[in-house]
């Protein structure tokens, strides 16, 4: 900006100088017109051309980019500017702990099935047959017992695990040697010495 105003006056001192020696005459001493004495007391820069604009000393110039301080906006103290590549999420959303895995948006997470209780049915207790059993220490189980769901296949011995010995006497030997003494006891379904243990233990 200075440059430019130290150019104009340069330029009008060069114009003045030059309209000086072109009328004035050395022999002439008669006084000058009167506006011209005029306009040389009320003007700085004699023969300044119409059209030169005279910026003011305070205009801002365009390529210059300093800040002046006191229009600078300082931030508190306590306020902490972030990177310019973090993003800042709103305060209205909850970030969870790093631990915690969230599914994304588009898995449906299966509710928690709750199966039913199981019933369980406990089997009817079998009854033990007594001293009033029609066939009360009889071992032929199959002379009035017909077989059915329960006991098809099973032997007359067999009958012994949930229906009680049917008042058979109690065994006089741990050997195995049963069929020794008592060979053909009770006849079919009986074999020995298993039948023997199980109807007669000691």
């Amino acid at each position: 900006m200075r440059h430019l105003l130290y150019k104009t006056l340069f330029l009008a001192i060069v114009l003045n100088l030059a309209a000086c020696s072109t009328t004035s005459d050395p022999a002439d001493t008669s006084a000058p017109p009167a506006d011209s004495a005029a306009n040389d007391a009320t003007l700085d820069i004699p023969n300044q051309p119409e059209d030169l604009v005279v910026p003011p000393e305070d205009t801002a110039n365009p390529d210059d980019t300093t800040i002046d301080p006191e229009d600078a906006v300082v931030p508190p103290e306590d306020v902490v500017i972030p990177p310019e590549d973090v993003v800042i999420p709103p305060e209205d959303v909850v970030i969870p702990p790093e631990d915690v895995v969230v599914p994304p948006e588009d898995v449906t997470v299966p509710e928690e099935i709750v199966e039913p209780p199981i019933d369980v049915v406990e089997p009817p207790v079998p009854p033990v047959v007594g001293s009033g059993h029609t066939g009360w220490k009889k071992p032929k189980c199959w002379g009035c017992h017909t077989a059915d769901d329960h006991n098809t296949t099973l032997d007359p011995y067999q009958c012994v695990t949930c229906h009680g010995k049917n008042g058979a006497p109690a065994g006089h030997s741990s050997g195995d040697g049963c069929g020794t003494c008592h060979s053909g006891k009770h006849g079919a379904g009986f074999p020995t010495p298993v039948s023997c243990k199980t109807c007669h233990p000691k």
